[in-house]
């Protein structure tokens, strides 16, 4: 949960509805302050600071509507405002055009493996031949589904190979609690790895950087890897485009390119497609904790394109994650103007 997180609700959002945990502010003062300044200084150490001493411990952290007033807002001049306001627009501007690109690279692949016309059938009521579970080793019910069948058929239509034939594995480790500490190296888990980057919180755990480097060689994930997640949210894969200074927890595993034949960006994407999703759910089929063996790992049917069409999925994929990082930087460029405004007003601080 993100605590004392501020952002704006998009202009298509007509009607929203609220949790207890998220409180909204309305009918803003536009002639007194910019909304989307006001989302900066909000952000901001400042704005952010304020919010985190208002909090109530009671059961969990929380704000209080009363508390949340007295929260003391940076007033700048209307056109210093605007120079800030005006970056946090096109912040969120570059964050639609990333989703919109990313969300045209998903169509494109599943147009070309015609999974856009894929109608998978549900049934009370399925069957397989006894010679099915000896070749499987599976005799759970769940395995057998029709909506798996249905997938694998239509994999046989297209060029698949396994995994394996495209990639080395190498599983992560468990460092054990005794090696955690308060501040040093990350140790990923399951929790941090989203097809769309590595996600922080405050929940995360850390090893000492002696044990970074005694575990690095091993374990951690270099650029123009992929990270592939085995337990949990099983068979969720990122690429690894930027330097990360930690390594990866058993439930994950880093795959290695044997050839530069298959983009990246592509593999990352059919994996995390329902070509490949079903798979993973027919393999971790059955259990009360999803858990992804290597073996079947190794045997994920990967669907090849020819290499043009690969190559502009791909595209896609990246101009989604450039607009993401022009986001970034646009973002932690307004609240340092912020944070510069009220230092140089208050050179104390």
């Amino acid at each position: 949960m993100r605590l004392c997180y501020a952002s704006l609700l998009n202009d298509d959002i007509e009607i929203a509805a609220m949790t207890r945990t998220v409180m909204g502010m309305r009918n803003i003062d536009t002639a007194l302050v910019d909304p989307f300044y006001l989302v900066a200084f909000l952000r901001s150490k400042y704005g952010y600071d304020q919010l985190m001493r208002e909090r109530e411990l009671t059961i969990q952290y929380q704000l209080t509507l009363d508390r949340t007033r007295k929260i003391k807002v940076f007033i700048p001049d209307p056109g210093i405002q605007n120079e800030i306001g005006n970056m946090m627009r096109q912040y969120y501007k570059n964050i639609e055009e990333s989703k919109e690109y990313y969300a045209q690279a998903q169509k494109l692949l599943e147009t070309e493996l015609g999974l856009d016309n894929l109608r998978l059938e549900g049934s009370p009521c399925y069957t397989t031949n006894y010679s099915n579970i000896f070749l499987n080793n599976r005799a759970d019910a769940d395995y057998y589904q029709i909506p798996f069948i249905q997938i694998h058929k239509h994999l046989d239509k297209l060029n698949t190979v396994n995994l394996s034939s495209l990639v080395r594995i190498v599983k992560g480790i468990e460092v054990g609690s005794r090696l955690y500490v308060d501040d040093g190296k990350i140790f990923l888990r399951v929790s941090n790895i989203t097809e769309k980057g590595i996600k922080l919180s405050s929940s995360d755990k850390y090893i000492s950087k002696e044990t970074f480097y005694s575990l690095a060689p091993a374990y951690q994930p270099k650029v123009g890897e992929l990270i592939l997640t085995k337990d949990g949210t099983a068979g969720t894969c990122l690429v690894v485009d930027e330097e990360i200074e930690g390594i990866i927890s058993g439930g994950m595993v880093r795959l290695i390119r044997k050839s530069k034949d298959i983009p990246l960006e592509y593999l990352a994407l059919v994996i995390n497609s329902k070509a490949c999703r079903m798979q993973v759910e027919q393999c971790c089929s059955g259990a009360l904790i999803l858990h992804w063996k290597l073996e079947s790992i190794r045997k994920l049917r990967i669907p090849i394109l020819p290499l043009p069409k690969m190559q502009a999925i791909a595209e896609l994929v990246a101009c989604s994650k450039d607009k993401m990082r022009q986001s970034e930087k646009l973002f932690e460029k307004a609240k340092s103007r912020v944070e510069q405004l009220i230092e140089e007003g208050c050179p104390d601080i």
